[in-house]
């Protein structure tokens, strides 16, 4: 069978035509690829649609950018991610989630098995998110690409991915773009 892919964009999802959305997509059992994008999301629609995303085991590529999903919008795609043991590409660029949201999608890193690359650039990720997906990269074996550019994370924030590096050798790109390390440089030790 083909790959389908399905892609939304520039609507207002309520609760009400994301559950029809997500009943309609519940017939596409070769459905690999779901974008949503540049939409507003309101947070019970995201409920439905992280239940979809754990309960749809063949959806490879999950692409939500620019959907102004904040922390609690979040936590239901996180557990989500967390039990879909299909996912390989995870985007969630430009979205404005901070810290609590990260956690929520470290822990789904420390469960998930299938995740390669993870895209969070341009949220608001801060020192305290950045430590939790370094403390998830500690545990996760299966990533190889994280882009955590223009987040609003600092040196200390970094200098836990060097730790998490030690110990984790899947992950082959990560990248902080838009980062200044200050006069000295960063020391990974």
């Amino acid at each position: 069978q083909k790959k389908v892919k399905m892609s939304f964009g520039r609507y207002k999802f309520g609760e009400e035509e994301m559950v029809q959305i997500v009943n309609a997509l519940k017939g596409y059992a070769n459905l690999r690829q779901l974008r949503i994008s540049w939409e507003y999301v309101n947070t019970s629609a995201m409920e439905v649609l992280g239940t979809f995303i754990g309960e749809h085991k063949q959806i490879e590529c999950l692409i939500l950018r620019g959907n102004t999903i904040y922390d609690d919008v979040l936590i239901p795609i996180a557990q989500g991610i967390g039990k879909n043991m299909s996912l390989l590409i995870v985007d969630l660029k430009d979205n404005n989630f901070d810290t609590k949201g990260t956690i929520a999608l470290a822990d789904a890193l420390k469960v998930n098995k299938t995740l390669k690359r993870l895209d969070l650039h341009n949220n608001f990720i801060y020192n305290d998110g950045a430590k939790a997906l370094a403390n998830a990269l500690e545990v996760n074996k299966t990533l190889e690409s994280l882009t955590l550019t223009r987040n609003g994370v600092e040196e200390e924030g970094y200098r836990n991915f060097a730790s998490a590096l030690s110990t984790n050798s899947t992950l082959k790109e990560l990248d902080l773009h838009y980062f200044e390390f200050g006069r000295t440089g960063m020391v990974l030790q």
